[in-house]
This record gives C-alpha cells, sequence and structure tokens, in this order.
C-alpha cells in the first residue's frame, strides 16, 4: 500500500489525470475504456483526457485491446474483464431480488449493491455485496438480524447475501476518506430507500472531489431507482 501511496503521489505531482484512474482499477486488473478513464478521472475536460490517453499510448504506457486500456501489455486482463461483465450481468437479477428482500427486514431503510459487481464484475466465486443504512440508533438489531438469518438459513453462505456495509441515518457520513471508499460510494447501485440514500450522498459530498463525473453523485440523476440501474448497466459495454 506504500508503493501504490507513492505512484499516486506522484501522478499528482505531474498531474497525470488519466493515468490514476487506470493504475487504481490495475490493482484488480480490471482495464477501463476510455469513457471510464474520463469518468473516474478528477478531470472534467474530456479532451484533456483523451489527449494525455493518446501520449501515454505513444510512448509505449498503455495498450489499447478490445476497447480497453491496459498499461502493463496484459492483454489477458481485458479478455477475463468481459467474461466478468456477462456475469455480472447475468446474476444481477438474482442481486436484485436479494436488495429487496433485505430491504424488508426491521430497521432497513436503504439497501445498495455494491463491491465487484456494483462495478460490474463477477466471477463463480465471488460475492454479492450490500450496502445497508439503518434507522437511528438500529444498526446493531438490524445487522443482528440479517447476520442471524444468513447463519440459520443460508448456512452461513456469503455468495448471495454479503451483508458488508452497514451505516445508519444519525450517522451517514463515512469517517474514512479516501480513493477507496469514494470509490466504492461512487459505484454503489442503489435498488430501494431512494431519499434516504440521496441524504446519504448529500452527507458525502466530499467524494465529488475524487470523481466529479460520475452521475451517482448527483442527486438531479437519481430520479428513480429502476432507470438508474439500467444505466449502470449500460455503462458496462
Amino acid at each position: 500500500m506504500i508503493i501504490v501511496n507513492l505512484i499516486f503521489t506522484i501522478i499528482d505531482e505531474y498531474n497525470l489525470l488519466a493515468l490514476k484512474p487506470i493504475l487504481y482499477y490495475s490493482i484488480f486488473n480490471y482495464p477501463l475504456t476510455k469513457e471510464e478513464i474520463f469518468l473516474y478521472s478528477q478531470s472534467q475536460n474530456r479532451d484533456i483526457i483523451e489527449n494525455e490517453i493518446k501520449t501515454l499510448e505513444s510512448i509505449n504506457v498503455l495498450k489499447e485491446h478490445k476497447g480497453f486500456y491496459i498499461y502493463n501489455n496484459d492483454t489477458a486482463i481485458a479478455e477475463r474483464r468481459l467474461i466478468s461483465n456477462r456475469k455480472a450481468m447475468q446474476i444481477m437479477p438474482k442481486a436484485l431480488k436479494r436488495a429487496q428482500f433485505i430491504s424488508k427486514f426491521p430497521y432497513v431503510k436503504s439497501v445498495s449493491i455494491s463491491g465487484a459487481l456494483s462495478k460490474g464484475s463477477y466471477d463463480n466465486d465471488g460475492d454479492i455485496d450490500f450496502f445497508i443504512i439503518t434507522k437511528p440508533n438500529r444498526l446493531w438489531i438490524a445487522r443482528t438480524s440479517l447476520i442471524l438469518y444468513k447463519k440459520i438459513f443460508l448456512l452461513n453462505s456469503k455468495k448471495y447475501f454479503c451483508v458488508n456495509y452497514f451505516i445508519s441515518t444519525n450517522h451517514p457520513e463515512i469517517s474514512e476518506k479516501n480513493l477507496f471508499t469514494a470509490t466504492e460510494l461512487a459505484t454503489l447501485i442503489p435498488v430501494t430507500g431512494k431519499k434516504t440514500y440521496t441524504a446519504f450522498l448529500e452527507k458525502n459530498s466530499w467524494a465529488k472531489k475524487h470523481f466529479p463525473n460520475i452521475n451517482a453523485l448527483k442527486e438531479d440523476d437519481i430520479k428513480d431507482v429502476k432507470p438508474f440501474i439500467v444505466s449502470k448497466l449500460r455503462n458496462w459495454h
């Protein structure tokens, strides 16, 4: 992690706006398209990003393969991404139903899909992660009831029921403000509790400085949950 932070410090110093998201996602072997590089960059000027990509290609720092930009010439990761994207599309209906089910538990105000699936990636050994917002002072009750359900009825399986992050409406601000948490916040797919989710975003507006181009961080774009999910799915292609 120290090396990663050093690399990002150098990138920031030389203002390499396109390279930062590419290197960040390369940690997870997840190459990005040109549009995604722009979305995950801190520049709102598309021309700057596209020109930087061209420059990085010309000096062989980046290589384009099937629409994805790879910095280490490992074209196999592009193939793996295409496979994981297809699997994500296939598993998404199950994830949406599971999120609706979780929303029926006591004191649950909002449920979003998080983790790899929210970024359009899924593999056969992966989990479906959920981000849950609870009523004030009821986080532990909600968490305990969901964990007990998983242990008793799902034999503690995490495959389709990984409730990995809880937050309550009376403490909605994420305490750790960094690139990782901003990425998780920006890529959440809200399924239930639109008003609660929108209020949560307002309390975490700090993430906009990391991703000024991501629609998920803009309240005006969250008009209806289903169209929002559809737009997320379309962005994976």
